[in-house]
């Protein structure tokens, strides 16, 4: 992109004023991008990384839908109120949310790599980690972690009144406790899964100002 190209050009120029004779030629260029690890394709060391993580990593096969795409997925609400004559407002309201079902993520395999910094020990020295002992540097395990999430619906109502700046509502969510995946992840070792929030049912009170 120019915004690499141009930062690319700034540090060849630097390299060009402080280690050569200030002008800009082939052979300083060269000099220059070797220095800052820039190959004859444009890419850093960086790039290379990513690029050797994505190309080492089995993912999922050609055609498969996104992560955490599902095909459909959307929200329904009703909501009925009206007004007494004392001057309150009631109102009812009931809804239902729905995601279809999903993968939750491209990759489909995870090897996890001991590095210096793991908690499981002091830097350098060798870890059991999930009944394996490996060394600074080893895999871990070969982790699966493309997993189907189902899909899942849950239901969520509401009752209360409003007066003037004053409201009061009574409201339940997720009235069928469900615990559907929200996410499944297992690229740190070890296969967690977030689900929703367990039923839950409370009392809110605002005043507008």
């Amino acid at each position: 992109t120019p915004r690499i190209a141009n930062r690319l050009l700034r540090r060849v120029r630097d390299w060009a004023e402080v280690r050569g004779d200030g002008s800009l030629s082939l052979s300083a260029a060269r000099a220059a991008l070797e220095v800052y690890e820039v190959d004859e394709l444009g890419l850093d060391r960086l790039d290379r990384a990513v690029l050797s993580a994505l190309c080492t990593r089995v993912t999922v096969p050609f055609g498969s839908p996104l992560a955490l795409s599902p095909k459909f997925q959307g929200n329904m609400r009703v909501r009925y109120e009206w007004e007494m004559p004392s001057g309150l407002k009631p109102h009812v309201q009931a809804g239902v949310h729905y995601v279809g079902s999903s993968i939750s993520s491209i990759v489909d395999n995870a090897n996890i790599l001991f590095y210096c910094s793991s908690p499981y020990s002091g830097c350098g020295q060798p870890a059991t980690i999930n009944g394996v002992t490996v060394n600074p540097g080893g895999v871990i395990q070969s982790q699966k972690n493309s997993f189907l999430q189902p899909a899942y619906h849950t239901f969520d109502a509401s009752i209360g009144v409003t007066r003037d700046q004053w409201s009061l509502e009574i409201y339940g969510d997720n009235l069928g406790d469900a615990r559907p995946q929200l996410y499944t992840s297992g690229n740190d070792g070890e296969v967690r899964i977030t689900t929703a929030r367990p039923r839950t049912i409370g009392m809110r009170v605002s005043f507008k100002i």
